[in-house]
């Protein structure tokens, strides 16, 4: 009979809801103390399956990574919002990740009380080739920077560099020759993203994870309620800024679509410039 954990009370097991997906093929763990930095080991890795297969769980933990609030200028999630999605048991953690803010993620996280424990701080930041995200963020940080010079403020606060949409041209995807020079920074590249319809490159953005052994996430970049809580990465146990990335080596997926939550973007900046004039 299987072994179950209870460590959270978000935690459940096994229920209707589909997912899909494969386990990530390494695991990349923050180690260093105050120096952030990755550490791939694949004999850590296999020890960890092994020991998985002999006291297997059924812990079910859904993270969405990549979610945008009333904080974005084409975001509109509210603090209600996220409640809901996390007291109907919807998702069990959450990252807000604004562009260029951490203003309305950090008011989130403490206006919900104990339920903002399962907040996490993000940042979506511009560089000068394409988009990255912090998560864990103590700090904003500044746009317009090098992808070098982001991932090193990113790990200069202890944060996790997490890879949104890569080498999508429409949203501002890191180019394949940009992440190149990053990749030894990166701890999470985005592989299914609730979004990609008319522009996937999930299937390429998975090679590069197994090919340079980064842990690989599903995550919403919902904008909306709407379609929220279909793609996201499922958990065996409960997601900290130092567990994340070991988790998410052993993680499964929900990739179903956003759907019609592919639209709130563009009729979100409208509505807001509405309400600023």
């Amino acid at each position: 009979e299987p072994h179950v954990q209870r460590r959270h009370p978000a935690v459940r097991g096994p229920d209707s809801t589909g997912s899909g997906g494969t386990p990530g093929r390494l695991s990349c763990a923050v180690v260093g103390g105050g120096r952030h930095r990755r550490a791939c080991d694949i004999h850590d890795v296999r020890a960890a399956r092994l020991d998985y297969q002999e006291h297997p769980v059924n812990v079910r933990v859904r993270v969405d990574l990549h979610t945008h609030s009333y904080g974005s200028p084409d975001g509109g999630l509210t603090q209600k919002d996220y409640k809901m999605a996390l007291t109907a048991g919807t998702l069990d953690y959450v990252a807000v990740t604004d562009h260029g803010t951490i203003e309305a993620a950090a008011a989130i996280k403490k206006t919900l009380g104990e339920l903002g424990e399962r907040i996490i701080i993000g940042e979506e930041i511009a560089t000068t080739d394409g988009e990255i995200i912090g998560l864990y963020l103590n700090e904003p940080i500044a746009e317009g920077l090098t992808p070098l010079e982001t991932a090193e403020a990113i790990h200069a606060q202890g944060g996790l560099i997490y890879i949104p949409h890569p080498f999508e041209t429409v949203r501002r995807g890191i180019s394949e020759k940009g992440l190149e020079k990053i990749i030894r920074h990166v701890d999470i590249i985005e592989t299914c993203n609730g979004r990609a319809v008319f522009q996937n490159r999930g299937g390429l953005a998975a090679e590069w994870a197994a090919k340079y052994h980064c842990a690989s996430a599903a995550s919403s970049d919902a904008h909306g309620r709407y379609g929220w809580g279909r793609t996201y990465s499922i958990l065996e146990d409960t997601p900290t800024r130092e567990s994340l990335v070991r988790l998410l080596a052993r993680a499964t997926y929900s990739k179903k679509s956003v759907g019609l939550g592919i639209l709130y973007p563009k009729v979100n900046r409208i509505r807001n410039k509405r309400h600023a004039a």
